[in-house]
């Protein structure tokens, strides 16, 4: 595009250079000044043709151009989001722009975009909905493990975005969803690549559809993205990390714990909520209140948890190996 544009300003210039030219050499023939004006105002009703009608036409048949490929581009994805002007955004199970071979150039990319002012905003499948679950069951005979996935993305964005200064973190939004995914979705301005979940495959392995933005077809996809933004079981990166906890008969300010969920089964982890349960006596004598994650927001009751699994839960969640101490949320 650079070389493009650099082709075009030095063509612009030899041609006026030769117009320059020319019109010095007929400055002496008959009648110079009427015709010089009669040639400029020609010149300028075509440009007025040319930018009034005929740009608008190209716009609306760039608009309408159509592509499809064979299988999921990485390369060719990160430029558009590298030379986005305002908008990215991008709906899905999980990304392979942010396996190890990808991820630099992704975090670069979301970098000069971020630093243009364009907003990023990413939708990722909740890793322990039934969605995911099913989507895991589609892909059982492949070699994606897309829970692993998931949870291995949402890890690298959130380490991304806390090393981000504020006003760019305020940028780029990432929200984890549990509605069953429609399509995967990757738009950059007024252009979108959309592909669909085929089984035993991930959708990077099957056609992709490029298109306008502003098509019915990306327009279908651009409402349910927005439907699940704002669905009440999505939620934020931050809270994915961090569940607010308040433990009751106390009038401490409410703490954010470590929280992973196995099956139908909820577990925490936090050292405050580990010096509480040993100054009461127990876990029968502590009694906390959970906020903004359904289904469990309310009142709980807790039970000490020693299970391996559990610690390799939250070790894969976290990305860290230290010894925790969790415990299992009672049923209300």
């Amino acid at each position: 595009m650079a070389r493009r544009r650099v082709g075009s300003i030095t063509a612009v210039a030899v041609l006026s250079l030769l117009a320059a030219i020319a019109l010095w050499w007929a400055r002496d023939t008959d009648q110079y000044a009427g015709n010089l004006l009669l040639n400029i105002g020609a010149s300028f009703v075509g440009a007025v043709v040319t930018y009034a009608l005929v740009n608008p036409l190209m716009a609306r048949q760039e608009l309408r151009a159509e592509k499809i490929f064979d299988n999921f581009n990485h390369n060719r994805v990160i430029e558009h989001i590298h030379d986005a002007k305002h908008t990215v955004r991008i709906f899905e199970t999980g990304i392979a722009l942010l396996d190890d071979l990808y991820l630099e150039r992704f975090l670069d990319a979301c970098n000069q975009a971020l630093a243009c002012k364009v907003k990023i905003e990413i939708l990722l499948l909740d890793p322990d909905c039934r969605a995911a679950e099913q989507r895991a069951d589609e892909l059982r005979h492949s070699t994606t493990r897309i829970r692993e996935l998931i949870r291995q993305n949402l890890l690298a964005l959130h380490r991304y975005r806390s090393r981000l200064d504020e006003e760019r973190r305020q940028r780029l939004e990432v929200r984890v969803y549990a509605t069953a995914p429609v399509a995967a979705y990757y738009r950059w301005d007024g252009r979108a690549l959309i592909s669909f979940f085929p089984t035993n495959r991930s959708s990077e392995n099957t056609s992709q559809y490029e298109t306008s933005a502003e098509s019915s077809f990306a327009q279908f996809v651009e409402q349910r993205f927005e439907e699940s933004w704002a669905a009440p079981n999505t939620y934020s990166l931050e809270r994915y990390f961090a569940m607010p906890i308040i433990i009751r008969r106390l009038d401490d300010d409410p703490f954010e714990a470590e929280w992973v969920v196995r099956g139908n089964d909820l577990y925490l982890a936090h050292r405050e909520l580990a010096e509480h349960v040993i100054t009461r006596g127990g876990t029968e004598n502590v009694q906390v209140e959970l906020r903004h994650v359904e289904p469990w927001s309310g009142e709980h009751g807790l039970g000490l948890c020693q299970e391996d699994i559990v610690h390799s839960y939250f070790e894969g969640k976290y990305g860290s190996s230290h010894r925790r101490t969790m415990f299992t949320v009672k049923a209300p």
